[in-house]
């Protein structure tokens, strides 16, 4: 990558619009439908009829055993039995291969089908082969559809989202007396689990937060939220999941263990809420609105506790716990309001150069992107000035910080810029393809994931020790919300 000579670094343009024509290729020909990327770019949701009141099934595979010989499938269609009928989960094919997948996890496609009860699932597959030093070899397939029973009869619901998960045993390749080499398990569904170490990430077109083991890096679960979820806030203590549905300007709280719904809060007097943070001890939420208002909820009783229209446009709210204040970025008027947490009242305001987009607090300091201008500027929340502005990517999104390192999306550019905390100059870029913006930490793991969805829908994970991409998550549709609970 390029820099101009004053630091600041050229956009990845080639890397941009390549990704953007491939999207827009996908775009006109599949029309209405997902599109994903695991081994081969694919359809996910195959263009049929809607299915009024149905459930959403998603299903992914894993490895049995992650060290084996390298095999290769390539699955035609996945399916599920509808009574007397298989209907398809994904097409057209999906290239399999176990060296490429290791201990990751495959996203095989995801679509609405009739609520019903479902026992059987089948893979079509066109061609397998085993793969040594001395080229492929192609493995006979006596039975091209290889079914694949449930271990537990899946009741899928009005409106639920569940996942499937598929177990490859590539071992049976190289059995001598197997009369099938291809061999599938599906696992038991998850109904109820332990909270920790878990990432939620929600995807609003598909109305569903997927659930993650941050261990394994792979889709455990599914939590069907209708109204298309967007921002979600985790209280681990309570184990409480706190998820915006903006379409229905809801509030909708989930037991983190049993993945049930415990209550819905209706925001009063608000539309189109746009973003949502939770004060420290959880009682309140702030929102958001398209109308540019703030509004602060009791999460327990559900009133309105306080209302107020902040500047021109905000879009971006964060609570300042060493300063117990609230800071919004409005873009329209440039200007970053500090308020009052418990009246909403403005209590100082400060005008940018550029449009104020996301704020983090490292120590003393307030982070701002101003995404216009295409700078960082540091604010010294002691001494209330400004310290110093920095041309930085082109178009800085969120923040995030990990111990002494800030991490920052960049959309345009496609990368997450590494920051020393203090500072404002880039440490180190980590090209993204397709990020969105969103982040969250890892830090048991010591892992960053990263929103990414261009064409396909998944969470880069960035190795926070040595600051590199090592791989992601696949969720097959765009995610915007990610929380995690360790």
């Amino acid at each position: 990558m390029k820099a101009f000579s004053d630091g600041t670094r050229k956009p990845n343009w080639l890397s941009f619009i390549s990704t953007a024509l491939v999207c827009l290729f996908t775009a006109f020909l599949l029309p209405g439908c997902l599109t994903g990327t695991g081994p081969a770019l694919r359809q996910v949701c195959p263009e049929m009829p809607p299915v009024p009141d149905g459930g959403r099934v998603s299903v992914f595979l894993n490895l049995e055993r992650h060290e084996v010989p390298r095999v290769t499938a390539t699955v035609a269609a996945v399916e599920i039995l509808e009574g007397e009928n298989w209907v398809p989960i994904s097409e057209p094919a999906i290239t399999l291969d176990s060296e490429t997948i290791g201990k990751g996890q495959v996203f095989l496609g995801s679509r609405v089908i009739t609520a019903s009860r479902y026992e059987r699932m089948r893979l079509v597959i066109s061609d397998a082969g085993k793969v040594d030093g001395e080229g492929r070899h192609g493995l006979p397939l006596d039975r091209g559809e290889i079914e694949i029973k449930l271990p537990d009869p899946l009741e899928l619901a009005p409106h639920a989202s569940e996942v499937i998960l598929l177990n490859w045993d590539v071992d049976a390749a190289f059995q001598a007396e197997s009369t099938q080499p291809l061999v599938f398990r599906a696992g038991s569904f998850l109904v109820a689990g332990v909270a920790s170490n878990k990432v939620y990430v929600s995807c609003p077109d598909i109305d569903t937060v997927y659930v993650v083991r941050a261990d394994k890096n792979w889709v455990q679960g599914a939590i069907a939220v209708q109204g298309r979820p967007t921002y979600v806030v985790a209280d681990a203590t309570n184990k409480k999941l706190f998820v915006l549905a903006s379409a229905e300007a809801t509030i909708k709280v989930y037991d983190l263990v049993s993945l049930e719904l415990s209550e819905e809060i209706r925001i009063p007097m608000t539309r189109d809420p746009i973003y949502m943070i939770m004060a420290p001890d959880y009682l309140s939420s702030f929102i958001l609105d398209g109308m540019g208002n703030l509004v602060k909820v009791d999460v327990k009783s559900g009133q309105m506790l306080a209302r107020m229209k902040v500047g021109r446009k905000p879009v971006f709210a964060l609570y300042l716990g060493s300063q117990e204040r609230l800071a919004v970025s409005s873009t329209l008027d440039r200007t970053l309001y500090f308020l009052d947490p418990e009246t909403l009242d403005v209590m100082e305001k400060i005008v940018v150069s550029g449009t104020p987009n996301s704020l983090l607090e490292w120590e003393n300091y307030l982070y701002i992107a101003e995404t216009e201008t295409s700078s960082v500027s540091l604010y010294d929340l002691n001494e209330r000035k400004m310290v110093k502005s920095f041309p930085l990517g082109y178009s800085p999104s969120r923040f995030v910080s990990s111990g002494n390192n800030i991490y920052l999306t960049d959309e345009m550019d496609m990368s997450v810029t590494v920051m020393k905390g203090g500072q404002i100059n880039a440490n180190k870029v980590i090209s993204v393809s397709g990020v969105t913006g969103e982040m969250v930490v890892a830090e048991y793991q010591r892992l960053l994931y990263v929103g990414t969805g261009e064409c396909d829908g998944s969470l880069a994970i960035v190795d926070l020790t040595s600051n590199r991409l090592i791989g992601k998550v696949e969720v097959g549709a765009k995610p915007l919300g990610v929380v995690v609970i360790q």
